[in-house]
């Protein structure tokens, strides 16, 4: 593993392009970069196993549930608000309730693993593989909960997008 100055000849950023036209992360590409050895941390192509280390503890130690179950309470709310399909409140329909309810569970879950993280480290321990499963896994919680708050949104969940309105634009 090394430490680069990112302006090293040989180095190219190139930054990715979310589809709402954000430019929040990058790609960076190595091409013949010549590093001072100085700059080597550990033993020399032991680099993978440095990186994975460090990846366990970029992905472990916090806490995603919290916001997660904030997220699916103001759900709760605009669904007591929103009608349903079938006449009543779209929050006492029985699809989307038990949708919310699944998600509600899966945040607990979720708050259970992240604490048995936060005691492992809290011990002196790390992550492990725990800290990519608790990625994913609260990647797709989100990821759900923002489809319910869409959904529970109703017609008011139109988001707003003005690259989207200049097809002729790179968003």
């Amino acid at each position: 593993f090394v430490l680069i100055d990112m302006a090293t000849p040989g180095i190219q950023i190139r930054p990715l392009v979310m589809t709402s036209g954000e430019k929040v992360q990058n790609q960076v590409f190595f091409d013949d970069v010549r590093v001072p050895k100085a700059n080597v941390l550990g033993q020399i192509d032991d680099g993978w196993t440095v990186a994975k280390y460090l990846l366990e503890f970029e992905r472990g130690g916090g806490a995603a549930s919290p916001a997660l179950q904030v997220m699916a309470e103001e759900i709760a709310t605009a669904a007591a608000d929103q009608p349903a399909p079938g006449g009543g409140r779209l929050v006492d329909d029985p699809a989307f309730a038990r949708k919310l309810a699944d998600a509600r569970i899966r945040t607990e879950v979720l708050e259970i693993l992240e604490y048995r993280v936060l005691a492992a480290l809290a011990g002196g321990g790390h992550p492990g593989a725990a800290s990519s499963m608790l990625k994913v896994v609260a990647t797709e919680l989100s990821q759900a909960l923002t489809e319910l708050a869409m959904e529970a949104a109703g017609p008011r969940g139109r988001v707003y997008q003005p690259h989207a309105t200049w097809p002729s634009r790179p968003g």
